[in-house]
């Protein structure tokens, strides 16, 4: 009967990660998360005919019952909307987490985020939360610009007005880039696009073929930060209570990354609508 929010990590709270307090990063979840079993077990997902399936990142939510693992789950009060709540599990923590942790963003910096999807808006949200100075949004998709606005951008555009927005912010770079895209060669960018002593905060997940070549002196000559960010390096059982406490004070306008609504039959018409650009975070009720 609880009311609870997905989490795509579950945490086994005994392996090297685990114990250095960075759940996001467990070994044991890496291991069953790739395999398509659960925390504790093999899949127990089957076909009429008996077929194997594998739980998708342990949640496998596209469904109208599912079953987890206990530690795939934080339990919200009872008065938090479905809406609201269903951003909490990946998107708003994946964003929120790589500016407030990975990067620990302190008010008076700057920040630029590449890529507006659910988690890119997510990371906007987060850096104007922390006081940043300048939150510059880059998409090519000028659809989404208004909506980084509202979230708390102070400038948009597109990957073409990147370093000019950044010149007229900072001058030489902002302190982070948040690369919400999943491309090595936006990767790159950003490591151009921050200031001596900056940080890269990669969150968008590459297609496993691709590599990254970048001048290497950018690390020693200019001290600049590449930095992984898995699931925001979030302590769920920690960030989304806190995160849901901004949502309350009106700090984290998170309704706006929900598009819409539509029945569970439509789900792979509302993938390809979230692959091709047209929704921010379409939600599905079985």
């Amino acid at each position: 009967g609880d009311h609870v929010v997905l989490v795509f990590v579950p945490s086994c709270g005994d392996c090297r990660a685990c114990k250095a307090g960075r759940p996001a990063l467990c070994h044991r979840a890496a291991e069953v998360n790739g395999s398509g079993d659960l925390l504790h077990g093999e899949a127990l997902l089957r076909t009429p005919a008996g077929e194997r399936i594998n739980h998708h990142l342990g949640v496998s939510a596209f469904a109208d019952y599912a079953v987890v693992a206990r530690e795939s789950v934080v339990v919200i009060d009872d008065d938090v909307p479905d809406t609201v709540a269903a951003m909490f599990g990946c998107a708003v923590l994946t964003g929120m987490g790589a500016v407030l942790n990975t990067a620990a963003v302190t008010a008076g910096q700057s920040v630029a985020v590449f890529g507006l999807g659910a988690v890119g808006l997510s990371a906007v949200m987060a850096a104007a939360l922390a006081g940043a100075s300048s939150v510059i949004a880059i998409d090519p998709n000028t659809g989404k610009h208004g909506l980084a606005l509202k979230c708390g951008a102070t400038a948009v555009g597109t990957p073409e007005d990147a370093a000019r927005l950044i010149a007229e912010a900072t001058g030489d770079g902002v302190d982070t880039a948040v690369e919400a895209v999943g491309s090595a060669r936006v990767i790159a960018s950003c490591l151009e696009h921050v200031t001596r002593g900056g940080a890269v905060v990669s969150v968008g997940l590459p297609h496993p073929s691709a590599e990254l070549t970048v001048p290497a002196l950018q690390f020693a000559g200019a001290g600049k930060r590449l930095l992984g960010s898995y699931m925001g390096d979030a302590v769920p059982g920690r960030d989304i209570p806190l995160y849901l406490g901004y949502w309350r004070e009106g700090k984290l306008p998170v309704e706006l990354l929900h598009t819409d609504s539509r029945p569970l039959a439509e789900i792979n018409e509302g993938l390809d609508a979230l692959a091709a650009g047209h929704v921010v975070r379409r939600l599905f009720q079985a």
